[in-house]
């Protein structure tokens, strides 16, 4: 039998918020604080909880960052988007944005892997590591965007 969670002001603030942020990923430490920011009482346990039933929901979707247990939240704002297996994803060390990366020559690789060795990639948790090229130029803060210097902007 499931449980029904009932919608609380704390799960309706970070859905609203994660919703205008739209395809950027955030920390729950992240999250928190602009919650805090905007005058939304929650203890860290509580946004956790809150973020581990909308990921069971299907409205975040939870990325594991590699360190230390630490992930990053994305909205789901469409069934579409709920599917991530078909891409692979970039990991900026310098910023810490994680980024979509569509790309044809990398799902060959996926069909090779798949075809001659008989495993297949699970794309949705696949993470190259490097520089965004904000961070290879020096133009993004610690936060991953873009400097005013930086005409391009940030696309996270």
């Amino acid at each position: 039998m499931s449980q029904v969670h009932y919608a609380s002001k704390q799960r309706e603030a970070i859905l609203a918020f994660l919703s205008q942020v739209g395809d950027r990923h955030l920390t729950a430490d992240q999250i928190a604080q602009t919650l805090a920011a905007r005058g939304v009482t929650a203890a860290r346990s509580t946004i956790y909880r809150q973020l581990a039933l909308l990921v069971e929901a299907g409205r975040l979707r939870k990325y594991d960052t590699g360190e230390r247990g630490s992930a990053c939240y994305q909205y789901v704002a469409t069934a579409e988007s709920k599917d991530c297996r078909q891409h692979f994803h970039l990991r900026c060390e310098g910023c810490g944005r994680l980024l979509h990366l569509d790309c044809k020559e990398l799902s060959g690789i996926s069909q090779h892997v798949q075809q001659a060795h008989g495993f297949t990639i699970d794309s949705s948790r696949t993470v190259f590591y490097g520089l965004c090229a904000d961070c290879a130029q020096g133009t993004s803060d610690s936060k991953g965007y873009a400097n005013a210097s930086n005409k391009a902007g940030a696309a996270a």
